[in-house]
């Protein structure tokens, strides 16, 4: 600690001061609930004598730590303690050697965090392709009403969804690596979708729109499960702990 006299803490008038404020808080609230100016104006009054004398106590100074029964004590019988100024610094051996050991952890977090593989985007892409052929299974009913034509569609469009949700779970559930069969399989159905949308006769106007967007995300899903497959195990790079000049650089950085 500095070597200036440090303010005295009374943990008497500590504790008595948060007994007057929170006495005074309580009937403030009782004063609002009851609409009683009377009750709300004699809680400000307890209220400010309770911080007054809070303050007075060295509250704002408190920054002792003992344990329950010695506070008691304390308070009981009137000691007084050394408080903490504003600012002051403590110098502690135990504490340099913590708080260097932490410094290390952060630099050590810091850099598996920024050298760590990214994850494939597959799986991402399986659950958008699993979510069309849900909403294709589920929306037969609304997209496609009694009649030749839009049951022809709808029988198309369950196809899709069945085949699309197949190949998403076989990405989903399957061993790490490029499903390409499964993958070509979205791709088609993303394919099947958007020239059906366009080229097939349909009775409601709205069908075509959904049929399109959905064959969209297919071919979505399909080129990203593509293009950022699962890796295995034996595939993912081995991480290394950096070096001391690793670590030189990035305490210099901050």
């Amino acid at each position: 600690m500095s070597d200036h006299k440090q303010p005295t803490v009374k943990p008497r008038g500590v504790w008595l001061g948060l007994i007057l404020a929170l006495a005074g808080a309580v009937l403030i609230g009782l004063g609002v609930a009851f609409t009683s100016w009377i009750w709300a104006i004699a809680g400000v009054v307890v209220l400010l004598v309770g911080g007054t004398v809070g303050v007075r106590g060295g509250v704002m100074y408190d920054a002792h730590r003992v344990a329950p029964k010695d506070e008691v004590k304390q308070a009981v019988h009137g000691e007084q303690r050394e408080g903490v100024k504003p600012g002051a610094m403590l110098e502690d051996p135990k504490v340099r050697r913590k708080s260097r050991e932490l410094d290390r952890v952060r630099l050590l977090e810091e850099y598996s965090s920024r050298n760590a593989p990214r994850p494939p985007l597959a799986n991402a892409a399986a659950m958008v392709a699993a979510l069309v052929g849900l909403f294709l299974l589920v929306a037969q009913w609304g997209l496609y009403p009694i009649g030749y034509v839009s049951q022809t569609n709808a029988n198309w469009s369950l196809g899709f969804s069945i085949l699309c949700s197949a190949g998403a779970l076989r990405i989903l559930f399957g061993q790490p690596g490029r499903h390409l069969l499964s993958t070509l399989v979205i791709l088609l159905c993303g394919v099947g979708l958007v020239l059906r949308g366009f080229l097939a006769n349909h009775e409601i106007g709205g069908t075509v729109g959904a049929e399109v967007a959905c064959g969209v995300l297919l071919l979505l899903s399909g080129v990203v499960a593509l293009a950022s497959p699962g890796k295995r195990l034996e595939d993912l790079p081995t991480q290394r702990e950096p070096d001391r000049v690793d670590l030189a650089a990035g305490s210099h950085a901050h």
